[in-house]
């Protein structure tokens, strides 16, 4: 089993135009209206590839209950916490003429001790051996850095995986307690690293003179610019992106992680099948408007007309 956490949801809204004038009024569509969060992301993600997941958010306030209800139509096993506050509300512009993607996010609530640790009891009372634990998106304000050790012993002491899809402060803290896996893109590696490459090539280089997860497995994406994973064996497996027509571009960092698994488990364990997996299924991701996500035969259409199991090299 799966189980995604999503700190910090959102309710996305997706407005689509054929480009900005600013200074202007525009006449729009209808949004399009989604329960956020990038751990909410990746379960859906996941459940179009068929796979068995579990959603844990963390929601507040009126917009909060309009959260779950728009969660609650996905079918996916939802686990609210409930904080004070309100959860928050994100607007994503997408410009048709320029492909272009514009988000305007907001921050979120504040953490709350008495909820938080009746997650860590609950979840722990949930997983499995063998289980996947995602921890994805921003977090609540003012968490605690004892939070995210606590969270690693209850995952790890049930012989659970973690992955981690965070940035930041949180991502400094929790990569202390040794995660199975951690995706994060270009810009938040180097923020992490406090580096300024400008390419995957660059971080392909650096991490081949200094491994700085020896405990984990590190996956780095870079939009249209591809994907690379360096194992905590060592090895380094690296992918480049298929040129589409985008129609937009929330999500697809979620969905390569969503893909990322789905192929890791199905070809138990083959990291190249697995990146494979990850592109095509980010690929389907952004060939959709609004946050969608593609379905299992859609993923295998793509890996067929674009990604051949040599395009994920060592």
């Amino acid at each position: 089993m799966i189980h995604t956490v999503t700190f910090n949801p959102s309710i996305d809204v997706t407005i689509r135009l054929k480009r900005i004038i600013f200074g202007q009024a525009h006449v729009l569509e209808p949004p399009l209206e989604d329960a956020g969060g990038k751990g909410m992301n990746a379960a859906r993600a996941l459940q179009e590839l068929g796979m068995p997941v579990t959603a844990w958010a963390f929601i507040a306030g009126s917009r909060g209950e309009h959260w779950l209800k728009l969660a609650t139509r996905s079918g996916i096993p939802l686990y609210p916490a409930w904080l004070e506050g309100e959860t928050r509300q994100n607007f994503k512009i997408f410009e048709e003429d320029l492909s272009r993607q514009t988000d305007l996010n907001f921050p979120g609530v504040l953490f709350d001790q008495k909820a938080c640790q009746n997650f860590l009891h609950q979840i722990g009372e949930s997983l499995n051996p063998g289980d996947i634990v995602v921890l994805a998106g921003s977090v609540l304000q003012e968490t605690p850095p004892v939070f995210w050790k606590k969270l690693a012993e209850a995952v790890q002491g049930c012989q659970a995986m973690l992955v981690v899809d965070m940035a930041g402060q949180a991502l400094r803290e929790i990569a202390k307690w040794d995660p199975w896996l951690v995706k994060i893109n270009r810009e938040e590696f180097n923020e992490w690293m406090d580096k300024g490459f400008r390419n995957l090539a660059a971080i392909q280089e650096f991490l081949e003179k200094t491994n700085p997860l020896l405990s984990s497995h590190l996956v780095v994406t870079d939009g249209p610019h591809g994907a690379l994973l360096k194992s905590r064996e060592g090895s380094c497996v690296v992918i480049n992106a298929p040129k589409v027509k985008v129609e937009g571009t929330v999500g697809a960092g979620d969905a390569f992680l969503a893909g990322l698994l789905t192929g890791w488990i199905g070809s138990s364990g083959i990291w190249q099948e697995a990146m494979r997996w990850g592109m095509a299924t980010a690929t389907g991701a952004v060939m959709m408007a609004g946050t969608r996500f593609p379905d299992r035969e859609s993923v295998e259409a793509i890996l067929e007309k674009y990604l051949s199991p040599s395009d994920a090299q060592d």
